[in-house]
């Protein structure tokens, strides 16, 4: 009796996880009807690949990450075996309060999406393999998040003023409401007859690329010389007015802003 309370629960559990996606859920993009039925929520792939690598064969590209609106998202397969008649289904889930629901559907191997202008918004992104009775053999997952388009960020040092051969310590602190991506270069000018010259700083800079969540500040030690070509040699800044100028990139968000803050060097 058990057994058979226990199959046809897990029965029932099945029919729920499977729904035919029909017109009505997918009208607003125009996707058509499917050759199989897929989840109606995201399913976590496989830690195993049958299908695509590894250990399968079939390489792929699948979108992720943080994405501004507008961009294109989507997935893409490679070296799929010629004359390969299994059915792909590549599906885009929205996040919403009670759930997840289908917004995308696609029959291919290769398949693009434009993402709509909704910000704060998480997609699940999953491609399923089935067979020709279809069963599922394999399936892909990754998520993409719209965040909002609030991009901010302050910059200031420890200082205002500073004697020839000290070393300021640069504060980056983000004050919008999505992550911001900082590199270790920056720009030093000197304010000379009414105008902002640049600094030969004669300082290679590692690329490294560090990312700073809403609210989370960055620290910098900036050595404060220039770079005489006459000798070959660094030197502490001289007396006066100078700026310091840095880039930061918004991560899901297009465009990049442009940080600096002044201070003086005296005796």
């Amino acid at each position: 009796m058990k057994t058979i309370i226990y199959t046809v629960f897990l029965s029932l559990m099945v029919a729920f996880a499977y729904l035919t996606i029909s017109p009505d859920d997918t009208q607003e993009y125009g996707q058509k009807m499917l050759p199989c039925e897929i989840p109606s929520e995201p399913l976590f792939p496989s830690y195993n690949h049958s299908f695509f690598c590894c250990p399968g064969k079939v390489g792929f590209w699948v979108s992720a990450g943080y994405k501004p609106p507008g961009e294109i998202i989507g997935f893409r397969a490679q070296n799929v075996p010629l004359g390969y008649n299994e059915t792909v289904v590549f599906v885009i889930y929205k996040k919403t309060k009670d759930g997840w629901k289908v917004i995308y559907t696609e029959n291919d191997w290769h398949a693009e999406f434009i993402l709509p202008p909704e910000q704060n918004v998480t997609y699940a992104l999953s491609v399923y393999v089935f067979d020709k009775d279809c069963n599922l053999i394999d399936s892909l997952y990754s998520t993409v998040f719209v965040p909002i388009q609030d991009f901010n960020a302050e910059m200031y040092l420890d200082k205002e003023v500073y004697k020839p051969g000290e070393t300021a310590k640069l504060v980056v602190k983000n004050t919008g409401k999505t992550p911001i991506l900082l590199g270790n270069p920056y720009v030093i000018y000197r304010l000379e007859n009414g105008n902002w010259e640049k600094v030969k700083l004669g300082i290679f800079f590692t690329l490294e690329g560090y990312e700073i969540m809403p609210g989370e500040s960055w620290t910098q030690e900036i050595r404060l010389v220039y770079f005489d070509e006459s000798t070959w040699n660094s030197y502490p800044l001289p007396p006066g007015r100078y700026k310091i100028i840095k880039e930061a990139l918004g991560i899901g968000v297009e465009g990049k802003l442009t940080l600096e803050v002044e201070f003086e060097i005296r005796e």
